[in-house]
């Protein structure tokens, strides 16, 4: 190989071992804050027609944190973050989904 090609290589391997610790990151997040498990019982409640509180979401997804405001955990972090993981089309599709079934 080229000292080019050599570099372009390297320059790909560094880039893609970054995007990798970010990803890693990032779903550490969402396992710390049950970015999944909210996703499910919002998915689940919105199908079913259910109002789930979030005080009720938060004792669910955080039974053990007895010295943290699960509420405010849903409401200003776990929502946010699952906000982001899906995107406003798949939101879209959720509620199409949602209404066809009534």
């Amino acid at each position: 190989w080229e000292n080019g090609e050599t570099s372009d290589n390297r320059r790909q391997e560094k880039a893609l071992i970054k995007n990798i610790r970010n990803e890693e990151v990032v779903f550490k997040r969402w396992c710390k804050y049950q970015i999944l498990a909210f996703l499910d019982l919002k998915i689940w409640a919105t199908f079913e027609e259910v109002n789930l509180p979030y005080h009720v979401i938060g004792e669910a997804l955080f039974p053990d944190d007895i010295d943290i405001d699960t509420t405010e955990r849903i409401r200003k972090v776990t929502k946010l973050l699952a906000g982001e993981a899906i995107n406003k089309e798949t939101r879209t599709w959720l509620g199409v989904l949602s209404r066809k079934k009534k």
